[in-house]
Parts: structure tokens; C-alpha cells; sequence
């Protein structure tokens, strides 16, 4: 290990990481919807649609 310090910016940083009230708010149904569909579902139809071609 090093002893350099670390930039004032970065180590703010590093304490916002330990703290859970920074982690924002919990996903909505409407935010896995989106997930599934980005995911799963436009990946899936580009596939078929790339084997019709």
C-alpha cells in the first residue's frame, strides 16, 4: 500500500458511498417494466428480426 493521500473530492465521495440514505429511492414496478423490456424483450425481437434477414 501507498501512503498518498487522497483527493479531498474522491474521499467525499468514498463517505456518500457508506451511506444508505444516499442510495435513492427503490425501484417501481414501471422501472422493472422497463428493465425487462430494454433487457430481454428488445434483444429478443432484434434476434428474430436479424435471423429473417
Amino acid at each position: 500500500m501507498t501512503t498518498e493521500k487522497l483527493d479531498p473530492d474522491l474521499a467525499r465521495r468514498l463517505k456518500l458511498v457508506d451511506n444508505p440514505d444516499y442510495e435513492g429511492e427503490p425501484l417501481t414496478k414501471k422501472d422493472y417494466t422497463l428493465l425487462v423490456l430494454a433487457g430481454i424483450i428488445l434483444p429478443l425481437l432484434l434476434m428474430v428480426w436479424g435471423w429473417q434477414i
